[in-house]
């Protein structure tokens, strides 16, 4: 009998432990959506996977560090199961600059393979044996949309505090040549973001 040990579960996908052939993995698998009509939930569920795989290999590929895919089923992945520890499950008082500044670097090296994650947050990076790892690629898409890249960049902003911040931001500039116009959407993101507050906030009154 083949035992799955539920790890997580979010809201298109479950995560499963598994052992494979002997190797400890992690089964992301796409359940079904009872209020979509069927066809349509299978065509969803297959596409939406058989695209996360396919950015998960392509970053493999390209030296990025994240799970390596295994299998690749109906509506499932197989991948390595990384042994570390989240960096939300870790705490603050363990963290440091240089490490923020390696996660900069490491979502330049993302942004230059022509991804970008749409929840990079640190739920999503793992460290293990002093590196950090990138997972869950379920809202992926591949881009070089600057202000798609921005959007990646807030998200890391609105989860750590400035002065990491501020390191992760040295880490992304390093020799990257897209930086000023991606910084440049990050900008006018959050003042579009800033005038609804001031609009929502103004028509209340």
């Amino acid at each position: 009998m083949v035992k799955l040990t539920k790890i997580s579960e979010g809201s298109e996908a479950d995560i499963y432990k598994y052992n494979l052939f002997g190797l400890d993995c992690i089964i992301k698998y796409r359940r079904k959506k009872n209020y979509l009509i069927d066809n349509i939930d299978e065509m969803l569920r297959l596409k939406r996977t058989k695209k996360e795989a396919k950015i998960i290999i392509h970053a493999n590929n390209n030296k990025i560090r994240v799970p390596s895919v295994l299998l690749i089923g109906k509506y499932s992945i197989y991948m390595e199961y990384i042994n570390g520890i989240s960096l939300n499950q870790m705490g603050s008082d363990k963290f440091n600059k240089k490490m923020f500044f390696n996660i900069g670097e490491l979502l330049k090296k993302i942004h230059s393979n022509g991804i970008v994650h749409n929840d990079f947050t640190i739920a999503n990076l793992i460290l293990y044996k002093n590196l950090i790892y990138v997972i869950d690629f379920g809202l992926s898409e591949f881009s070089t949309a600057d202000e798609e890249r921005a959007i990646d960049l807030l998200l890391m902003k609105n989860s750590i505090n400035k002065n990491f911040y501020d390191e992760f931001i040295k880490g992304y500039k390093k020799s990257n040549t897209f930086f000023k116009q991606v910084f440049s959407k990050l900008e006018n993101i959050e003042k579009r973001g800033r005038y609804q507050i001031r609009t929502l906030e103004t028509k209340e009154r």
